[in-house]
């Protein structure tokens, strides 16, 4: 494990999505909680590999994080077809601090759809 502080990913996440500091909890959920989704949530994670080398090889997007604009419908196809919803597993700034602690992706997707 790396020596990383909740306070560095916490001033990350502020300086990404332009939230307040008080908003960034470890339970803090990125999509619901901080408004991060879609488009937006994978520049992010870029960004968050990027500055704290993180492995991201692990990561299926599209579980923990919604689409973006208005496609109503794309959530029940997406259930349909793949089992799960978009986001379904949200991430908390509590994980984006374990992964840059640990260098790579360590949350795992449950298995209810």
């Amino acid at each position: 494990m790396r020596d990383v502080p909740f306070e560095e990913v916490a001033a990350f996440v502020v300086e990404q999505l332009g939230v307040r500091l008080e908003r960034v909890t470890p339970a803090a959920r990125v999509e619901n909680d901080l408004g991060c989704t879609g488009d937006d949530a994978s520049e992010l994670l870029e960004a968050f590999a990027a500055k704290f080398a993180v492995d991201l090889a692990g990561i299926e997007v599209r579980r923990h994080f919604g689409h973006e604009g208005c496609m109503p419908f794309l959530g029940f196809y997406w259930r349909w077809r793949y089992g799960y919803e978009l986001g379904a597993d949200q991430v908390t700034v509590a994980d984006l601090h374990a992964a840059a602690r640990a260098g790579r992706w360590l949350k795992v997707p449950s298995t209810e759809t």
